[in-house]
């Protein structure tokens, strides 16, 4: 077993780096400002934004960085809300919020509906035993060696009244 800190990026995931650290610390800057000042304008954010010195190696912020990780960032304090007590105030209410997802066309609960999505997925009982489509040699061969596991009723299949849809 070995651990390993990554103290800086390998140079063609440094891009990668700088726009995760950006969206992370942008996402703690708003949520923290947000907590203290429930009643702030997106006027009052952005200057909060602007002012606060960004991690090394990212640009200062600006008002076209915090809307290019808006989704991130309302994702952030979606996630952060649904962590919450019940009586606790939502973050997403704020008036500064919304002003921030209007402006930047963020879309809410995306990640709740593809949870419920892949929750939704279930499997279908399948039949054990199932009559095949065969050629008439290999449905002799299948009677021949397994005469005894092969019901013996001759049953018709049903006519189809719809096409399956799996050929032309």
């Amino acid at each position: 077993f070995a651990e390993y800190i990554l103290m800086t990026p390998s140079e063609c995931y440094a891009p990668i780096y700088n726009s995760m650290k950006e969206k992370i610390h942008m996402s703690k800057i708003v949520i923290e400002y947000l907590q203290n000042n429930q009643f702030s304008t997106y006027e009052d954010l952005m200057n909060k934004i602007q002012v606060t010195v960004p991690p090394s190696g990212c640009a200062s912020y600006t008002e076209d960085t915090f809307l290019r990780h808006a989704q991130f960032v309302v994702e952030q304090i979606e996630s952060y809300d649904e962590a919450g007590d019940d009586d606790e105030f939502s973050l997403l209410t704020t008036i500064c919020v919304r002003d921030l997802i209007k402006l930047s066309g963020v879309t809410l609960g995306i990640r709740r509906a593809a949870r419920k999505a892949i929750k939704k997925v279930t499997k279908k009982d399948v039949p054990k035993h199932t009559k095949a489509t065969t050629t008439v040699t290999v449905r002799n061969i299948f009677e021949s060696f397994f005469r005894d596991e092969l019901d013996n009723e001759k049953t018709e299949l049903p006519t189809r009244r719809q096409r399956c849809g799996r050929c032309e």
